[in-house]
């Protein structure tokens, strides 16, 4: 059995860097006098009683369509919990246009997790939160984004490639063998009938019936609004997060930039940023001479063409 190393963990703490920024810019711009001032803040703030024996955690989740990073994720929110009293809040800066519907129903429930220990979560949001993405996101007691982010695609999506008349076309037969009359009704390779397309229709109406009402669960101002809106918010449709506000949607608590949210907690918080070292993969000579042949976007072409494989297999079902 091959043996997995554990990833690293890497505990950070905001405050100390950010005061090394501040000194190496004093320093350079040859304002060395100022520096003594400002470690004697520092000592101060570290001396105060209030707050001091309080951190603040931050967790950071950049999603792809499978929600791989749910894993580490989880991880660290366990790790979060066993610190006890000293967890005073938890921040987790999301980016995420959504996924797949286990994925990111699994990242909803690990933050629940830190709600239901009594911490208060805020996310933030700085480029992107929509579909599986906004899933999770709406869990937190706060929803902190910045104004031109895009917000909401609260909506399922499924696509999935069918050939079966060009294999007809080109004389070949697929034979699909299922044992229960619901096991599969849309393949890639099998004929599709309207009965099998109505089935997987519904297969989707009740993922967003669960998405709507998981979504109205968490943000309590949602279900006050008008059915006219509440139905425009339902819709699958996003917006910037500055649109969601002026129009009061009830989906963003505040406008602002995970930077500018942060640098206002470390006035009086001791600031940690928890995360995992990621492993360096290990290629042969030949894959290193490919890949230095092979530009980014190839990359990325790759990644597509997996997630759609993915997709697929999992029965089309995305958040997205």
């Amino acid at each position: 059995m091959k043996h997995v190393e554990p990833k690293k963990l890497v505990v950070t703490n905001l405050n100390e860097v950010r005061q090394k920024q501040i000194w190496a810019v004093l320093k350079e711009s040859g304002q060395e006098d100022k520096v003594p001032s400002i470690v004697d803040r520092i000592k101060k703030f570290n001396k105060k009683e209030t707050n001091n024996n309080k951190y603040a955690y931050v967790l950071t989740f950049n999603g792809d369509m499978r929600a791989t990073e749910a894993e580490d994720f989880s991880k660290a929110v366990t790790i979060i919990m066993s610190s006890g009293e000293y967890c005073g809040e938890v921040f987790i800066k999301l980016t995420s246009g959504g996924g797949t519907v286990n994925g990111y129903g699994l990242l909803s429930s690990e933050i629940k997790r830190l709600r239901d220990a009594n911490l208060k979560v805020t996310v933030l949001i700085d480029q992107v939160a929509a579909s599986g993405g906004y899933l999770a996101a709406c869990v937190a007691d706060e929803v902190v984004a910045a104004p031109f982010s895009y917000i909401g695609s609260i909506g399922v999506v499924s696509s999935i490639p069918n050939i079966n008349r060009l294999l007809k076309e080109k004389g070949v037969s697929v034979e699909e063998h299922t044992a229960g009359d619901k096991k599969r009704n849309i393949t890639m390779m099998g004929e599709t009938t309207d009965e099998d397309r109505n089935a997987h229709k519904k297969d989707l109406e009740n993922i967003h019936a669960q998405f709507k009402s998981h979504v109205e669960t968490y943000r309590k101002d949602i279900s006050e609004l008008s059915e006219e809106i509440k139905s425009e918010v339902f819709s699958g449709a996003y917006w910037t997060a500055q649109h969601t506000v002026d129009n009061n949607y009830g989906l963003v608590d505040r406008l602002s930039t995970s930077e500018e949210f942060l640098a206002e907690k470390m006035k009086a918080l001791n600031v940690l940023e928890i995360s995992f070292e990621k492993k360096k993969e290990k290629k042969g000579i030949f894959a290193k001479v490919l890949g230095s042949l092979v530009s980014g976007a190839t990359d990325e072409i790759l990644e597509k063409v997996e997630t759609r494989l993915y997709q697929t297999f999992m029965n089309g079902k995305g958040l997205n």
